[in-house]
């Protein structure tokens, strides 16, 4: 009985962790950027880009679409949830969640957040985040934590990560997932490649 009752426990405390603690904010704060914008808030008028400064447009970018790449990494399969896990750092995260797609999703949060750095760099910030995201998870989940928990969590945030993502990266077709789909006036569409990662820019993209 005293066994039943601490299993009960566990799975009560696990479910209030679960509805308590919003991942991209926890991003986010750790990370030390800006707090993002709901820009998707149901029937609430939405925050376009042009409200949004500059300078916080690649955090408003770059948070939400990793976190909708690890939400549809790990809803792919038990084994990748237990990659989020398992996998030893450093581990480029980037590529193993977007794969091929890896190159335009540069491009899409390079034009959103109007910067032009090389694509190495973008990189780099996009794997500080996919590193955060990991440590979060890990954190709030515990060291019981099971793929399954990881899918859980992560289902339990999609909704949450959707109202800050801008449409404009058009996540929805980037990883051919309907469900992304969120809804904006307009999008602007990306631009050249080597137009967006050139060497020279002079702003910030925190």
């Amino acid at each position: 009985m005293q066994k039943h009752t601490l299993v009960s426990a566990r799975i009560i405390e696990t479910n209030i962790k679960l509805q308590v603690m919003k991942l991209l904010k926890a991003v986010q704060y750790e990370l030390g950027y800006t707090e993002l914008k709901q820009i998707n808030a149901g029937k609430s008028p939405f925050i376009t880009q042009h409200i949004i400064p500059p300078a916080h447009r690649f955090g408003q970018a770059a948070i939400p679409a990793v976190l909708i790449g690890f939400y549809s990494y790990s809803q792919s399969g038990i084994t990748a949830a237990a990659n989020v896990l398992q996998k030893p750092l450093p581990f480029n995260w980037i590529s193993e969640l977007f794969n091929n797609a890896t190159p335009d999703l540069l491009v899409r949060i390079a034009t959103y957040a109007q910067v032009q750095h090389p694509e190495s760099f973008l990189l780099s910030r996009l794997q500080d985040i996919a590193y955060e995201v990991i440590r979060s998870i890990k954190k709030h989940l515990g060291p019981r934590a099971k793929p399954l928990n990881v899918r859980q969590y992560l289902a339990t945030q999609k909704k949450d990560i959707l109202k800050y993502l801008p449409s404009a990266l058009s996540l929805d077709i980037l990883l051919n997932d309907p469900s992304l789909c969120t809804t904006v006036a307009s999008q602007e569409k990306p631009q050249n490649l080597h137009y967006i990662l050139g060497d020279n820019f002079p702003g910030t993209i925190h």
